[in-house]
């Protein structure tokens, strides 16, 4: 079983190498070097000399944060949902289709939803507020991000909800467990798998 799990790992392993490793050597690489291809660590001095990048940086690490949140809010109630339903594959197929869509077209899909004659700006002039600039704002930015990340993160959560022993649940309901205390004693820190 061991060298079959090995040999399975090969072609993930290879692909981390090549797309992720590879590209961020490279770009660490090139970091050393100024624009004529001399040694220098004018870069570093550059970005750690500039408040412009640390505060660019720092903004990166902000959204990043916020839209894990956002998406983790929605998605974990979401997967949970996803596990009590009846019909739960065609539900789960419905929440993965939108990741076959290329990026571009959901990007620009986007761009006629929030643009000024979109669809929310549409509906926002029948409640009588008038069109918004919704385009290229935090608000969009976060609700495009989220969309896009929320299949990523309800799918391991389903799968680590799914393969949860029933038993378990039942122990701590014979034991005088309420849900809630069921849910934050034995189902979150049983799925945190799928969190991580």
């Amino acid at each position: 079983m061991t060298k079959m799990r090995r040999f399975y790992a090969i072609p993930y392993v290879f692909w981390l190498l090549l797309f992720v490793i590879a590209p961020v050597l490279l770009i660490i690489y090139q970091s050393f070097f100024d624009m004529n291809g001399n040694f220098s660590l004018v870069n570093y001095q550059s970005y750690l000399g500039s408040g412009k990048y640390l505060i660019m940086t720092l903004n990166s690490v902000w959204y990043a944060f916020l839209i894990t949140v956002i998406t983790l809010v929605i998605s974990y109630p979401t997967a949970y949902f996803l596990t009590k339903l009846r019909h739960k594959d065609l539900w789960l197929l419905l929440i993965i289709l939108p990741t076959w869509v290329n990026l571009l077209l959901k990007a620009y899909a986007f761009i006629g939803i929030f643009g000024i004659h979109g669809s929310v700006n549409n509906f926002l002039e029948i409640m009588g507020v008038g069109p918004k600039q919704i385009l290229f704002t935090d608000f969009s930015f976060l609700t495009v991000a989220v969309y896009i990340e929320l299949p990523f993160m309800i799918m391991p959560i389903f799968n680590a909800l799914e393969e949860m022993n029933p038993s378990l649940i039942s122990a701590s309901r014979d034991l005088g467990a309420n849900s809630y205390d069921t849910f934050r004693r034995v189902i979150f820190p049983l799925s945190l798998n799928g969190v991580k």
